[in-house]
């Protein structure tokens, strides 16, 4: 066998995430121990945008891309966004468009993936003038159907700091 450790287990982001979970060691209590989990091995949801500050009166681009990572079709693929209040999508601007509106959410209903392919989706946000100061995120979902059943990425998300109109080079 192996000696006692600590050991390092170097793992692909492509196929798995971090994330904590809490453990209740006998006489210690609870703890937060890290964790790798295994994606659901079909999708993987991604995202860029262009600031992570705005003001009212900004546009931000962004950047969906679902990748399938399994193997066999995915089918029916979905990606259903959802802006904070405040956030506007400019109609026209990006592609392919959204197939339904309705606010805060757009969705985009996709063709089917084969293993390796992947999708993006670019389209642009206003920030209006009613979107409050102060933190806000973006979060993305993408779903689809295999043989085994249904199955859902991890969700993206995005923060945006929105501040006063003329404080941003102050920051």
């Amino acid at each position: 066998g192996l000696a006692d450790g600590p050991y390092v287990l170097r793992v692909s982001r492509d196929y798995y995430y971090t994330t904590t979970v809490e453990v209740v060691v006998s006489g210690q209590g609870a703890v937060d121990v890290p964790v790798l989990l295994q994606h659901n091995r079909t999708l993987m949801l991604t995202r860029e945008l262009t600031a992570q500050t705005a003001s009212a009166g900004d546009i931000l681009r962004c950047t969906l891309r679902v990748t399938h990572v399994g193997a066999g079709p995915a089918l029916h693929v979905a990606v259903v966004e959802t802006l904070p209040t405040g956030f506007h999508h400019m109609d026209g601007h990006g592609a392919p468009p959204p197939d339904a509106q309705q606010p805060p959410f757009l969705v985009w209903n996709l063709r089917d993936v084969t293993p390796g392919e992947a999708i993006t989706l670019t389209y642009l946000v206003a920030v209006g003038a009613d979107a409050s100061l102060g933190e806000h995120t973006l979060i993305a979902e993408a779903t689809a159907h295999t043989l085994e059943g249904p199955v859902r990425a991890e969700a993206a998300r995005a923060r945006v700091h929105v501040a006063p109109v003329g404080t941003m080079g102050d920051m």
